[in-house]
């Protein structure tokens, strides 16, 4: 059986339940990722930056109500926003994944731009959100140009995050920004000139915030960083060999 969305008058009057927050979500990204496609299909440059930006306004918002939503619930309700994340961002996934979006250039480019670091702060959520943003933003590394995502990544690193869901969503961020590495041909050098300050002030900013609470994420956190230095350690490598 099709479960049934909330009506308007519920979710006014309960607008703290997850069900009444995440709800009008999902058809709307649907609705902004069509007329991404409309718009990159006719070529109408202007009407794509719009409806990615609606995408990542509608992903961020997301990020946002879940995050207010954090203090003082029970594992049920975390479960319940975890879920509504997952969708939102397999929407997203399901997207890129079509090959008429994979061969659409202009749209994954447009993408590109502006959907890392909500898809970061998605991500952060428990469950399988997690694996799911990575996927994207693995995605978008894999199929976009190299330099541009390494400037788009660290863009999106040097944004504020508040803790403790900022730790997972730098962790998705850096993982992915080591991946870029790999894919860079030439220029070396002035790519990690442009990296390497950004990681060190994400590690600086989040460490000295750090407490024991916030345990394996911070760990996560210091791999991920040694996984942009491996990295780069073995483009280094490569230059010379």
């Amino acid at each position: 059986m099709n479960a049934v969305e909330p009506s308007a008058a519920a979710i006014a009057e309960d607008p703290i339940t997850p069900a009444a927050s995440a709800a009008p979500y999902p058809g709307r990204l649907r609705e902004a990722l069509t007329a991404l496609s409309e718009a990159c299909e006719s070529g109408n440059f202007n009407a794509s930056e719009t409806a990615s930006f609606t995408i990542s306004d509608i992903l961020d918002t997301a990020a946002g109500v879940s995050g207010e939503l954090d203090d003082g619930s029970d594992d049920s309700q975390d479960a319940s926003r975890s879920g509504a994340s997952e969708v939102l961002l397999r929407e997203v996934l399901e997207f890129l994944s079509r090959p008429s979006s994979i061969s659409n250039q202009m749209a994954l480019d447009a993408l590109s731009l502006v959907l890392p670091k909500p898809v970061a702060k998605l991500g952060a959520r428990m469950g399988r959100c997690r694996d799911v943003a990575a996927a994207i933003l693995k995605f978008f590394v894999t199929n976009c140009n190299p330099r541009d995502m390494l400037s788009i990544l660290c863009e999106a690193l040097d944004a504020p995050m508040e803790l403790p869901n900022g730790l997972s969503s730098f962790v998705l961020l850096l993982d992915a920004l080591a991946k870029v590495f790999t894919l860079i041909q030439r220029r070396h050098i002035e790519q990690v000139k442009v990296a390497l300050p950004v990681v060190l002030k994400v590690m600086h900013a989040t460490v000295s915030e750090c407490v024991e609470e916030h345990g394996s994420a911070a760990v996560d956190l210091f791999n991920a960083a040694h996984g942009v230095g491996k990295a780069i350690q073995e483009m280094c490598i490569s230059m010379v060999c």
